[in-house]
């Protein structure tokens, strides 16, 4: 009898033991759990700031090439190459749902005669056909004084696509002039994919 009591109690404490140890196993796997998602939150909070540093490095970046660029131009150069950008990237980047906006965002950039060539009728009221565009890069290259007129050439890369089809690229050349009296884009000639240097003159 004896030795059967002491065989439940030696069998008793081997289960508390087990208990005990396995009870401090969880616990050291909870804590390396613990550990191992607080890594990775840090890993992501360290990975988010990363790429927040790189995108302002990229804005400086284009901050003083904007800054080197307009270094030594002439208020009315400056408000040439502003306002055709702003022209520019607006008629080039829109999609379905946003293309009946265009007229409203360049109104004050272009001159009522030129705003009335592009927006009096009905196809641009809303309707793109589902074609979608996106302006990729664009070059703009003056002339010297020109008086109130000014006339430069506007170097367009885009892509565009229709419905579900892949994105393709185009070049576009654009003759423009500017009259720096009024600051608004008076005409507008697409000249296609090619051109000569008497374009310009």
């Amino acid at each position: 009898m004896k030795r059967v009591k002491t065989l439940v109690i030696i069998v008793l404490l081997c289960s508390l033991g087990m208990n005990v140890y396995q009870g401090k196993d969880f616990s050291h796997i909870q804590q390396q759990k613990h550990r191992i998602k607080m890594q990775q939150v840090m890993a992501t909070s360290q990975l988010k700031q990363i790429k927040n540093d790189n995108e302002n490095i990229k804005h400086q970046l284009a901050r003083q090439k904007i800054q080197l660029n307009n270094k030594g131009k002439s208020v009315n150069e400056l408000n040439f190459n502003n306002k055709i950008r702003r022209f520019i990237n607006v008629m080039n980047t829109f999609d379905p749902n946003t293309y009946r906006y265009r007229k409203n965002a360049v109104r004050n950039l272009i001159s009522p005669k030129l705003y009335k060539q592009y927006f009096d009728h009905k196809l641009t009221y809303g309707d793109s056909n589902e074609v979608s565009s996106r302006l990729k890069r664009l070059n703009l290259y003056t002339q010297s004084k020109q008086g109130t007129k000014m006339k430069g050439l506007a170097v367009v890369n885009a892509e565009s696509k229709s419905n579900h089809n892949p994105w393709e690229k185009n070049t576009f050349i654009y003759q423009i002039t500017f009259n720096t009296a009024t600051n608004k884009i008076e005409f507008v000639q697409n000249l296609g994919s090619s051109f000569k240097a008497s374009d310009v003159q």
